[in-house]
């Protein structure tokens, strides 16, 4: 059990993500956090003494989250049984519809030009995780296949999007059928792809971007899907 500290402290993280993902980060002052907590303001200012402290807080929980999965399945043979823990654990690090909610925010952190420091570090952070994701499924493929890893990543992106598109943040796939289109995805010829390099980071770089690749089945394109997940807004 944790102490009674960490949880207000953790209870202020969660509920001040909640509060800037419907407020907006500059919008929103500490005391909204703190009457949302159902803490005094004196509650909130101990933990963290300004709003960026909070802020830095958030960022660095969820890039946490985000890696933590990631060195036990480093170390795992190349074999079916591995990448289906991989699917496993992208499921546990992106899939709870609460961190998508915290990604939703993040992004935002990321595309706001009055936070520009902040936000090109957290770009820069987490672009770095996803070309970790990446290069931890490359491992876990036979050389001859490696490169399926950018399908089978841009494939579970796509799950990605569409639970940031959906009111409640969940996946459009079961982790059991996403594991299925893994493992075919891996052993499909790769005359079978289209256009299927993209990834969240290009994202990140490029906000202009029209984006096409790769889908999960439910969509026919990612354009209409950023723009109601992310609020991208792109050139005609």
């Amino acid at each position: 059990m944790m102490p009674k500290s960490e949880v207000s402290k953790e209870q202020i993280l969660r509920t001040a993500v909640r509060c800037f993902v419907r407020r907006g980060y500059m919008e929103t002052r500490l005391q909204n956090i703190a009457n949302e907590a159902g803490l005094s303001k004196g509650g909130v200012y101990f933990h963290f003494p300004t709003k960026e402290d909070l802020l830095l807080a958030i960022l660095e929980r969820y890039f946490l989250h985000v890696e933590a999965p990631l060195s036990p399945i480093e170390i795992l043979p190349k074999n079916p049984d591995s990448l289906r823990l991989f699917v496993r654990a992208f499921f546990g690090a992106f899939s709870p519809p609460e961190e998508n909610a915290t990604l939703r925010f993040v992004l935002e952190i990321v595309r706001s030009e009055r936070l520009s420091e902040h936000g090109n570090a957290a770009k820069k952070r987490f672009s770095d995780l996803l070309q970790r994701w990446e290069r931890c499924c490359i491992l876990l493929l036979p050389e001859e296949k490696s490169s399926r890893a950018r399908v089978i990543l841009a494939f579970l992106h796509g799950l990605l999007f569409q639970a940031l598109a959906h009111e409640h943040g969940e996946f459009p796939l079961s982790m059991a059928e996403a594991e299925m289109w893994v493992l075919q995805l891996a052993d499909f010829p790769e005359d079978h792809f289209p256009i299927h390099d993209l990834r969240v980071v290009d994202i990140l770089e490029n906000e202009s971007l029209v984006v096409q690749g790769f889908l999960a089945p439910g969509h026919s394109s990612y354009t209409a899907l950023l723009r109601k997940a992310l609020s991208v807004r792109f050139k005609p």
